[in-house]
């Protein structure tokens, strides 16, 4: 599993997990940390953490983490749990991964892990900057048509 994070002005460090599955605590510890680490560096204390409806994500020790440590941070009850279209990750910027990456060198798992590294330093910033651009456009209009996503 990779985690990555997004926002207008740039793209975290990657986070791989290359063995075992991922359950809450393994995600608050090896997440969380470098969610907010990157967070507060890029943006300061004013910036809210969004995640989608993932297992590890919606745990209430989870919940209660990102609440108490995040400047801002949406929980699940105020989220869409199947929001694909909300996130840039999935609309945009895994995209722009594959196709930086170079299949051709993809052997083993541990030449995907490479390649797949390789090809988030490869991320355009324009193209950040415009998939970011682009969710707040789609929040405001959610928000203008009833805000049907969002209780």
């Amino acid at each position: 599993m990779v985690w990555l994070a997004v926002c207008s002005k740039g793209v975290s460090p990657i986070v791989i997990f290359d063995e075992g599955t991922i359950d809450h605590d393994r995600y608050i510890r090896e997440v969380l940390s470098v969610a907010l680490k990157c967070g507060n560096d890029i943006l300061g204390t004013d910036w809210t953490f969004q995640q989608d409806s993932a297992k590890p994500h919606i745990h209430h020790l989870t919940q209660q983490r990102c609440n108490d440590n995040f400047p801002s941070f949406i929980d699940k009850d105020h989220w869409p749990s199947n929001s694909q279209d909300l996130n840039p990750l999935d609309y945009s910027i895994w995209d722009e991964i594959a196709h930086a990456a170079n299949r051709d060198k993809i052997k083993s798992k541990n030449t995907l892990i490479i390649e797949v590294k390789r090809a988030v330093g490869k991320i355009r910033q324009q193209v950040v900057f415009e998939s970011c651009a682009f969710w707040t456009n789609r929040l405001y209009r959610i928000s203008q048509n009833g805000g049907e996503y969002f209780r």
